[in-house]
């Protein structure tokens, strides 16, 4: 700090800044002020450590928050998804109304004169798909294809397997057996020795008995209907697993549920491997005679005998 002394014609240092001259001592008609004079501060930087630290930190948050964001998106997409298992089993409960409590196809396209619940798409197009979805049976009642598709299930747009449909019905519902397909091959595995069921009143125990699966079909779509080998311990068709290693199911008594099947790592495999266009590899794959997840599954698989 300095002291000056300002008169008409010139500007004059009176002193340094530890001395200051007393006012009565200043010459006449001199004023005296102060002037502090600015220094910079140099400021302080951060240490290559602190930088560190503050890197550790950003990415332990990211690494605890991005699996918890994944979590709650397919919590969220499985709200959804079971929304519109509801509203795909309310459908199918209003179409045997109207039909004398005759159950629709499972079959995707007419089945021995009864109309599949959709069709088959003409083209490998998503439109061709959609298309396919609206001439089915049940679709006049809903009025809307996005109800056909999980928005969790991104084959859409996916290249390798690209399909919209997320929804199949089981075959034992109205699908193949050997009274409208007697050349069928399958028939032992899928209905054993027994027939579909024809007829919503006809179905037991309504509260475990399944309608509707999720499906992961590699053909592109999801053709014909759903099957599981009910004799031996064998998975025919994929399971489509879209909500954390878990997939929705809809009830012939009109209820939608989330189920688990982290029991059975084969099932997630073939899901895996159908999101990949391999059939080989998603189909036909045989589990153990123990196995909760496909015990769940037989138990609810509806055959007359």
């Amino acid at each position: 700090m300095f002291f000056y002394s300002l008169n008409t014609s010139q500007i004059l240092i009176l002193a340094p800044r530890d001395y200051i001259y007393p006012i009565s001592n200043a010459p006449q008609g001199t004023i005296e002020m102060s002037i502090s004079v600015f220094t910079p501060q140099k400021k302080k930087a951060f240490t290559l450590i602190e930088l560190l630290v503050v890197i550790s930190i950003i990415a332990l948050l990211i690494s605890i928050l991005v699996p918890a964001l994944s979590i709650a998106r397919q919590q969220a997409t499985g709200a959804v998804c079971l929304i519109n298992q509801k509203n795909l089993l309310t459908t199918w409960l209003m179409y045997a109304d109207d039909n004398k409590d005759l159950i629709v196809s499972s079959f995707t396209g007419e089945l021995a004169n009864i109309p599949g619940w959709v069709d088959s798409p003409t083209a490998n197009t998503l439109q061709a798909k959609k298309e396919a979805i609206e001439r089915g049976a049940l679709y006049k009642y809903v009025n809307d294809v996005q109800v056909y598709h999980c928005p969790g299930d991104k084959r859409d747009i996916n290249s390798v397997s690209t399909a919209y449909r997320t929804y199949s019905i089981a075959n034992c519902m109205n699908g193949e057996d050997r009274l409208n397909n007697p050349s069928w091959p399958f028939e032992s595995q899928y209905i054993g020795g027994g027939v579909c069921t024809r007829k919503v009143s006809s179905i037991k125990n309504a509260t475990e008995k399944y309608v509707f699966v999720e499906e992961m079909d590699s053909h592109g779509y999801n053709a014909g209907s759903w099957g599981m080998n009910i004799i031996n311990p064998q998975w025919i068709d994929p399971l489509a697993i879209w909500h954390n290693d878990s997939s929705t199911l809809a009830f012939a008594d009109g209820h939608s549920e989330m189920h688990s099947w982290k029991q059975d790592p084969v099932l997630i495999e073939m899901c895996e491997w159908a999101k990949k266009g391999d059939f080989d590899n998603s189909h036909w794959r045989y589990t153990t005679a123990d196995n909760p997840a496909w015990l769940y599954m037989k138990r609810g698989w509806n055959v007359k005998y």
